[in-house]
């Protein structure tokens, strides 16, 4: 379910970045632009959909989940920034080649902290 989130979160983005670029929005605002909204269709898709998360404070997860979106922005922008000036690709070609990398990091945090499920402690042994 996660892969499919990630696909319609992807192509919001993407959507979103050709329809700036195409206004002539720079770069890098077009980039955070399509981003930002993108997170939101990510967030919501991934706590009520892939990790049916109904019972955690929305707020509380938000703060979780907008550290883990701070570190795979910042992964976006390097991966943008490398393809861009190194490799000469167009900026949607680079956006592109970042989800493989920005995409595993995305997952296993959000997994593992922001979605966490909270774990029953084992019952104690019975004593007799």
């Amino acid at each position: 379910m996660f892969a499919g989130v990630g696909v319609l979160s992807l192509g919001a983005d993407l959507f979103t970045l050709r329809l700036l670029l195409t206004l002539d929005v720079p770069r890098y605002v077009a980039v955070t632009g399509a981003f930002f909204l993108s997170i939101v269709v990510h967030f919501t898709l991934n706590k009520y959909v892939s990790f049916q998360n109904f019972d955690k404070n929305v707020h509380y997860q938000m703060g979780k989940y907008l550290g883990v979106v701070g570190l795979c922005y910042a992964l976006t922008i390097v991966c943008i920034a490398i393809g861009v000036s190194t490799f000469s690709l167009s900026t949607m070609a680079a956006k592109l080649l970042s989800v493989l990398i920005v995409y595993p990091v995305s997952f296993t945090a959000h997994r593992y902290f922001t979605f966490r499920q909270a774990t029953l402690p084992e019952s104690a042994p019975e004593s007799h």
